[in-house]
């Protein structure tokens, strides 16, 4: 491994622990800081619920996706994250959200609802 690849997976490494961050931040302070202005809220009794995101630094077409999976309870049972490399953040949060997808597919879980941040894709998402 040359020494531009081991630089390339160190910054990749970082942006998607700091996304894994970012998310349980914000799950935290929901769940023990008591703040009502935190987007993520607990699904109802029955149901998942995923908050998948992406994270990039400007002009560096490396990113990292997260998403973590909730239950009613608000206790994290399934996440993931990976790093790859793409152009805008547009794809990276689109591929989070198919990522999402996907996983909510293998494991075949029936009531799921998935939240993400990124506006334009979601509306690109659902007008098609």
């Amino acid at each position: 491994m040359d020494s531009d690849e081991r630089q390339w997976r160190k910054r990749a490494t970082g942006l998607t622990q700091h996304l894994v961050f970012r998310i349980e931040k914000a799950r935290n302070e929901l769940v023990f800081g008591g703040s009502n202005d935190n987007p993520i809220e607990l699904p109802k009794e029955g149901c998942l619920k995923i908050n998948c995101d992406a994270s990039m630094v400007k002009d560096n077409p490396i990113a990292g996706i997260a998403m973590a999976c909730r239950d009613s309870n608000g206790q994290i049972i399934n996440g993931s994250n990976r790093q790859l490399c793409v152009g805008p953040i547009e794809v990276a949060e689109a591929m989070a959200f198919k990522d999402t997808c996907s996983i909510i597919s293998h494991k075949n879980w029936p009531q799921v609802f998935i939240e993400s941040d990124f506006k334009v894709v979601v509306d690109q998402i659902f007008a098609s």
